[in-house]
Protein backbone atom coordinates (compact mmCIF):
# COMPACT_ATOMS: atom_id res chain seq x y z
CA UNK A 1 0.00 0.00 0.00
CA UNK A 2 1.47 3.60 -0.77
CA UNK A 3 0.83 6.72 1.29
CA UNK A 4 0.08 10.02 -0.86
CA UNK A 5 2.72 11.43 0.88
CA UNK A 6 5.97 10.38 2.31
CA UNK A 7 7.10 12.61 5.88
CA UNK A 8 11.09 14.03 5.50
CA UNK A 9 13.11 15.03 8.24
CA UNK A 10 12.00 18.52 7.03
CA UNK A 11 7.99 18.05 8.24
CA UNK A 12 9.44 16.20 11.64
CA UNK A 13 11.08 19.40 12.33
CA UNK A 14 8.44 21.28 11.75
CA UNK A 15 6.11 19.00 13.56
CA UNK A 16 8.23 19.38 17.01
CA UNK A 17 8.30 23.41 16.30
CA UNK A 18 5.10 23.65 16.26
CA UNK A 19 4.57 21.40 20.16
CA UNK A 20 7.27 23.51 20.99
CA UNK A 21 5.49 26.53 20.13
CA UNK A 22 2.28 25.25 21.73
CA UNK A 23 4.29 24.49 24.70
CA UNK A 24 5.92 27.82 25.09
CA UNK A 25 2.67 29.77 24.71
CA UNK A 26 1.19 27.20 27.26
CA UNK A 27 3.57 28.32 29.83
CA UNK A 28 3.99 31.64 29.04
CA UNK A 29 0.49 32.39 29.29
CA UNK A 30 -0.08 30.14 32.68
CA UNK A 31 2.93 32.46 34.26
CA UNK A 32 0.79 35.49 34.07
CA UNK A 33 -1.43 33.81 36.74
CA UNK A 34 -0.95 33.09 40.39
CA UNK A 35 -2.35 30.53 42.26
CA UNK A 36 -3.55 30.62 45.66
CA UNK A 37 -1.72 28.85 48.63
CA UNK A 38 -2.40 25.21 47.98
CA UNK A 39 -4.80 25.63 45.27
CA UNK A 40 -3.95 24.75 41.45
CA UNK A 41 -4.65 26.75 37.92
CA UNK A 42 -7.37 25.22 35.76
CA UNK A 43 -7.94 26.40 32.27
CA UNK A 44 -11.18 28.08 31.89
CA UNK A 45 -13.77 27.98 29.14
CA UNK A 46 -12.66 30.84 27.07
CA UNK A 47 -9.17 29.41 27.94
CA UNK A 48 -9.56 25.67 26.07
CA UNK A 49 -11.51 28.69 23.20
CA UNK A 50 -8.11 30.53 23.15
CA UNK A 51 -5.97 27.61 23.08
CA UNK A 52 -7.76 25.47 20.31
CA UNK A 53 -7.44 28.84 18.15
CA UNK A 54 -4.11 28.58 18.40
CA UNK A 55 -4.03 25.10 17.32
CA UNK A 56 -6.37 25.83 14.54
CA UNK A 57 -4.18 28.77 13.27
CA UNK A 58 -0.92 26.41 13.27
CA UNK A 59 -2.59 23.24 10.93
CA UNK A 60 -4.37 26.03 9.12
CA UNK A 61 -0.42 27.66 8.71
CA UNK A 62 0.85 23.84 7.95
CA UNK A 63 -1.70 23.46 4.70
CA UNK A 64 -1.83 27.40 3.44
CA UNK A 65 1.89 28.62 4.71
CA UNK A 66 4.13 27.03 1.74
CA UNK A 67 1.09 28.08 -0.40
CA UNK A 68 1.45 31.75 0.93
CA UNK A 69 5.13 31.21 0.43
CA UNK A 70 5.53 30.02 -3.49
CA UNK A 71 2.97 33.46 -4.07
CA UNK A 72 4.79 36.07 -2.64
CA UNK A 73 8.26 35.08 -2.70
CA UNK A 74 10.06 32.78 -5.83
CA UNK A 75 10.72 29.43 -5.38
CA UNK A 76 14.16 29.75 -4.59
CA UNK A 77 13.61 31.65 -1.78
CA UNK A 78 10.39 29.96 -0.15
CA UNK A 79 11.08 26.72 0.87
CA UNK A 80 7.88 24.30 2.84
CA UNK A 81 9.81 24.39 6.19
CA UNK A 82 10.77 28.15 6.23
CA UNK A 83 7.73 29.20 5.67
CA UNK A 84 5.57 26.66 7.69
CA UNK A 85 8.21 27.82 10.97
CA UNK A 86 7.67 31.49 9.61
CA UNK A 87 4.19 30.97 10.55
CA UNK A 88 4.00 29.50 13.50
CA UNK A 89 6.91 32.19 14.66
CA UNK A 90 4.47 34.65 13.56
CA UNK A 91 1.33 33.37 15.52
CA UNK A 92 3.34 32.67 19.00
CA UNK A 93 3.66 36.50 18.49
CA UNK A 94 0.48 37.07 17.62
CA UNK A 95 -1.50 35.33 20.87
CA UNK A 96 1.11 36.90 22.70
CA UNK A 97 -0.71 40.17 21.60
CA UNK A 98 -4.02 38.44 21.53
CA UNK A 99 -3.62 37.33 25.57
CA UNK A 100 -2.79 40.51 26.56
CA UNK A 101 -5.68 42.32 25.12
CA UNK A 102 -7.64 39.62 26.25
CA UNK A 103 -5.76 39.88 29.83
CA UNK A 104 -6.79 44.11 29.41
CA UNK A 105 -10.55 43.34 28.84
CA UNK A 106 -10.72 41.50 32.37
CA UNK A 107 -11.06 38.03 30.34
CA UNK A 108 -8.82 35.60 32.11
CA UNK A 109 -8.17 32.29 30.68
CA UNK A 110 -6.78 30.61 33.74
CA UNK A 111 -8.37 30.37 37.15
CA UNK A 112 -7.38 28.75 40.82
CA UNK A 113 -9.48 26.22 42.31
Amino acid sequence: MRYPFRVTDEDTLVAVTGLFIIGMTWLRTRLQYRKREGESLHLLPQGWLYFGCLVMTLGLGWVAAPALGQSLWPAALATTTLMRVLWFMTTYFIFIVAHRSLRARGTLLFASR
